[in-house]
């Protein structure tokens, strides 16, 4: 008896909801304005361009005196 098709490899979808997953833990322990411009950089070069906005927002709200928010 079959279960229907299965998927093989992880999704994009998967791998950037992984990603905020592990920027919302890593936030949830208070990283600085400057650790978090650089998760914002690297989810941008890995191509998750909405949770890289998300990032770089959050830096400008949360840190709006830091130079990482300028």
């Amino acid at each position: 008896m079959s279960l229907g098709p299965t998927r093989k490899g992880p999704s994009l979808g998967g791998s950037a909801q992984f990603f905020a997953f592990l920027l919302t833990a890593a936030l949830a322990h208070g990283e600085a304005s400057d650790d978090l411009l650089n998760a914002g950089k690297k989810a941008f070069a890995d191509g998750f361009y909405d949770v890289a906005a998300g990032t770089f927002q959050r830096v400008v709200s949360d840190y709006p005196q830091a130079t990482a928010a300028v």
